[in-house]
This record gives structure tokens, sequence and C-alpha cells, in this order.
């Protein structure tokens, strides 16, 4: 039986599905140092887990469909606006690349954010333009827009940008997945997690040989080894040493959850409850802004490792409210997508916000993407462009 991708490239599916990769990675217990899953956040996680993969069937019926004639913007204005945006941002703030640093308030101050937003739907675009019309042009301007984050160093919206490409390709060329297919995409998934290793043990030894240079620069992974504490299981095993560097990023958020779960208890307050929607369920440009003067700053969960600095979409909910604040966030996150799809039911770009979401929804096992302006305000650009009647319909490029 074959399996068409476009089923499962939507949030709840999506959410599912990487979850339930995050709960099974979890149990190996492969990292020494991160604490036994409890059996209330174990339950809690699979009854979402369970819930969301429920809710996708039902959300197929009201996903909007691919408009088949490729939807034209005036993409070449579209570009000329874009390299203007970044041109005045690298002479207000320089060229990061060129110093080797990258500050993480870079950027012009309250523009910032959509220079970023506007940059990823570009470059998402001009995909999506090169997969409906076939004209390699638009390859080259996708990849153009990415090498503005090349040049400010941000691997994070690179990343980003490629995952809902790959979701844009799965709604859009409604890819059946045959046995040829699920072994290229394992086999490139597999590779890319290896080098992601190989790339982790190098900057580490690369780093401490910077600050002492007796170390013995030889290539090897035992540092994440014994920043994670890997298990003689895993040691053991004919898993290559590279891989546990994926293994604790993709683990580690759930581990600092538990680790707060077991040492903090927080109270479902009112000013618990109006800390977890100001900074949990509104963009970071505008919270970042408010949350000091009205005194509901957001709690920083603690970390087991301070390398590992992520504690999943849920931490920040349980830090505001607790137990009570994680299940408000979540009817939150499970309703939304809904009340987004039928707000751009007949929006031609509509199928990118979709795909949109499930990078966000995909990367909640990380950290709560939801309010990163940069990345979800990207979803609203296909009803902009619709509202404005800037969308053009030709069928000839």
């Amino acid at each position: 039986m074959k399996l068409e991708l476009k089923n499962i490239a939507n949030p709840y599916s999506i959410f599912a599905l990487s979850w339930s990769i995050c709960l099974i990675l979890y149990s190996f217990g492969w990292a020494g140092i991160f604490p036994s899953l409890s059996f209330p956040l174990a339950s809690f996680l699979i009854i979402l887990i369970v819930v969301f993969a429920l809710t996708s069937i039902f959300y197929k019926k009201i996903k909007p469909s691919v408009v088949q004639t490729p939807v034209i913007l005036n993409y070449k204005l579209l570009l000329i606006i874009n390299s203007l945006i970044w041109l005045v941002t690298f002479l207000y703030a320089g060229v990061p690349i060129i110093s080797g640093i990258r500050d993480m308030d870079f950027g012009i101050p309250f523009f910032k954010n959509f220079a970023t937003s506007f940059n990823n739907f570009l470059s998402i675009y001009c995909f999506y333009l090169y997969l409906t019309t076939r004209k390699k042009r638009f390859i080259f301007f996708s990849v153009y827009c990415l090498l503005f984050y090349i040049l400010v160093i941000s691997r994070g919206n690179i990343m980003m940008c490629l995952c809902t490409m790959f979701f844009v390709w799965m709604n859009v060329k409604a890819p059946v997945l045959s046995l040829k297919k699920f072994t290229i995409i394992l086999s490139s998934l597999l590779l890319i997690i290896y080098l992601f290793g190989v790339a982790g043990n190098l900057r580490s030894i690369k780093d401490l040989a910077s600050h002492n240079p007796n170390f013995d620069q030889t290539y090897n992974s035992d540092i994440i080894l014994q920043i994670g504490d890997a298990s003689d299981s895993f040691r053991n095993s004919f898993v290559p040493g590279e891989f546990f560097w994926s293994y604790a990023y993709i683990t580690s958020p759930l581990s600092n959850l538990q680790y707060n779960i077991n040492t903090i208890s927080p109270a479902f307050t009112p000013q618990g409850v109006s800390r977890l929607v100001l900074n949990e369920l509104f963009f970071d440009a505008i919270s970042k802004k408010i949350s000091e003067p009205l005194n509901l700053q957001p709690i920083p969960p603690n970390m087991i490792v301070e390398t590992l600095a992520v504690s999943s979409t849920l931490a920040g909910s349980y830090m505001d409210a607790g137990w009570l604040g994680m299940m408000l966030f979540m009817a939150v996150f499970w309703i939304f997508p809904i009340g987004y799809t039928f707000l751009i039911q007949k929006t031609p770009l509509g199928i990118l916000g979709i795909s949109t979401m499930c990078t966000i929804y995909f990367f909640s096992i990380f950290d709560n993407m939801f309010v990163l302006t940069g990345l979800t305000f990207q979803i609203f650009y296909p009803i902009i462009f619709d509202l404005i009647n800037k969308i053009k319909y030709k069928h000839v490029i």
C-alpha cells in the first residue's frame, strides 16, 4: 500500500509524528544525564499525540487544495524590495559573516522581524514557483534569498526555510511514498544527521583547542558522549558516535521539561496565566516590548546542561502556570490550525501558509516556534497579498 505524502503534510500529523519520534528516542535511555520520563508526563504526551493524530483525519477534509495554475506575484519587484531591505540592514548593522560575529539583536529595531519573515516567505514562494512551472530560474531566486542568511550567519532560518520547502514539495507535488523514495529520504536524513554530528565534533574540538593549546585535536566524538553521559548500551552499539549529537538535541528538550517538572511546581494564578498568554501566544516582537512594563517577564526554565538549552514548546507554559498552564496552551495550539485554515480556505497561496504551519509544529519538540515573529508572521503573507489585490493570475511567465 502506497502513501501520499500530502496526507501527512499538515500541522496535526506532523505534531504527532515529531513527538512520537521524540518519545521513542527518549525511551532508548542513551543519555545517562537525562532523568527518567515520569508517568504523568508520558501519559500527557501520548494523549496529545493521539488527539492530534485523530484531528488530522478531520483536518484533511478542510485543508485547502493546491491551485493547479501557478499563482504569479510580481516576483521581480518583490526580489528588488527584498534586496533593498537587506542592503539597508547591512549598511545599518554591518555584515556578520565579515566580522565573524552575529549579535542576537542584529538588524534594524522594529524592522528586523519584517525583513526576516519577508525573506522567508519570498524564498519559499520562489521554490513554489519552481515546483509549479519547472522554470529553473526560480531555484536561483530561492537560493538568492537564502544567501542573505549565510551573510548574517543564521543557520536556524536556513533550516526553517528548507524544512518548509520540503512540506511545500509534499503538498504541491503530492508524491507517493514508494520503497525507492522512502529509501532515498531515509538515506538522506541519516547522512544529514551524521554530517551534523561531524560538524558538532569539529566545532567542539576547535573551541576547546582555542582555550587550551595542548588539547589533543584528534577527531573523535568523546566530547558529546561525555556531556550527555552516553550509556554503555550506546557506546557498545553499532551506532556511530556522531549520531549522539542529534539524539541529544532531539531528546534534551524533553529531558529539560521533565527536569523542571521534577524540581518546580508552579501555581495556576491570574498573573501566571497573563504571563503565559503574553509570552507564549503573542509574537515575541510584541511581548518583548511590553512584558517588562507589565511585570510579566517570562520565567526561563532550568537546564540540565547549558549546552543543550532548549526545553520544548511546553516548558514556558509550565513555568508560568504549571500543568493547567500546559493544558491551556495546548488547547490553543490544537485549535489554531483549524481557525487559520478556515481563514485561508479560498486564498490561492494558502498552501504556503499550511506548509509553514507544518514547520512550526514539527519543531515544537524544541521550542515554542509559535511566537517567533520572523517565522510565524509569514503565514499571513498569502492573506495580505490576496487582500491588497496584488495576486495576478497568469498562465505564462
